[in-house]
Formats: structure tokens, sequence, C-alpha cells
């Protein structure tokens, strides 16, 4: 019954696409958009993903959503979240 459900398509019903940026391409598009963020190392960012209360939160989600400014920034993510960073390659149908 695992495998059955494992192998079945799944999809995404509602996705905030800066919530998808992992550090290293959040790093990367903010660089070709000639923005500096507040974190001197992936490491640094990958920690502040460890949300106390909604004012830290929304910090990073706000963060990431300054990364993208360009239509290619907005595809980046979306095709690594299709079939990359999402272990079961969902869709997103977009």
């Amino acid at each position: 019954m695992q495998s059955f459900i494992e192998g079945m398509p799944k999809a995404e019903l509602h996705l905030h696409l800066e919530g998808t940026l992992e550090p290293e391409l959040k790093f990367d598009l903010a660089a070709s958009n000639g923005l500096d963020l507040p974190y001197g190392s992936v490491e640094e960012m990958r920690a502040a993903y460890n949300f106390d209360d909604l004012p830290s939160f929304l910090a990073v989600y706000y963060e990431g959503m300054s990364v993208l400014l360009r239509e290619e920034g907005r595809r980046r993510p979306k095709r690594r979240w299709d079939c990359g960073a999402s272990s079961s390659c969902v869709s997103s149908g977009t």
C-alpha cells in the first residue's frame, strides 16, 4: 500500500513561491538582482528558517519576496519545487 501511494501523482493545491526558496537559491537570486541579504552564509540563513513567532516568519517571507524581481527568478524556484525540493515530484499545475 505504501509504494502504491508513493507512486500516485500528487498536486500542490496552494503554494507560496517565496516559501519554497532554499537559502542557496535565495542567495543566488539576490546576487543576480544586485541585492544584499542580512546573512553571512547559507547556514546563517538556514538557521533563520527556525521561526519563533509570526514576526520572524514574516521577515524571512518578505525577504523571499524581495529576491523574486524578474520572471526567470520566479521560474527557477518553481522548477526546483516541481521535482527537486519536493520529494514526491509534486506538480504545482502552473
